[in-house]
């Protein structure tokens, strides 16, 4: 690897739902964001995982403006907590929330971020069906063998380290 062009690991699902590794230059990771329309937010040596993960979500929420995504990001290591994602009626069963939650997964795999939630049917979405979508990306429920004593949220996701 060059010492003075260095690549940055970008992880993205693949067709068959495993992480897998890219390794890009950060013009390319700044050209997509352009195209996009996103100022690029690559991290600093300086920022921690934590500042990265935020910068990343940043970036994210601005992608998809429409939708509310709350994520609270922990400073002490621990567990981030995903609290909603809100997808207006309108623009539901399009496949936004996968292209969400991929992003969420992406950006917390590569500053090694585990990620806890609670599905919940307030928001217009059965706890059933949300348990189901949340699988997909690794979540696993927070009990027997797979038990975390140190978050109270029912599904954890650890980072792919």
């Amino acid at each position: 690897m060059d010492k003075t062009n260095p690549l940055i690991p970008v992880k993205r699902p693949d067709v068959n739902g495993r992480i897998v590794t890219r390794w890009v230059k950060p013009e390319a990771v700044a050209a997509q964001a352009q195209l996009l329309g996103l100022r690029p937010q690559l991290p600093s040596p300086q920022s921690t995982p934590e500042e990265s993960f935020e910068s990343a979500l940043d970036g994210i929420r601005a992608l998809y403006s429409g939708v509310t995504i709350s994520l609270e990001v922990s400073s002490r290591g621990g567990f981030s907590t995903l609290s909603k994602i809100e997808v207006p009626k309108a623009e539901r069963n399009s496949g936004q929330g996968t292209r969400i939650m991929e992003d969420i997964v992406a950006a917390a795999d590569s500053q090694g971020i585990d990620i806890a939630l609670t599905p919940s049917d307030a928001f217009g979405s059965s706890k059933a069906r949300l348990e189901k979508f949340y699988r997909r990306f690794g979540f696993v429920p927070n009990k027997g063998r797979n038990k975390d004593y140190t978050t109270r949220e029912t599904m954890i996701r650890l980072a792919v380290r």
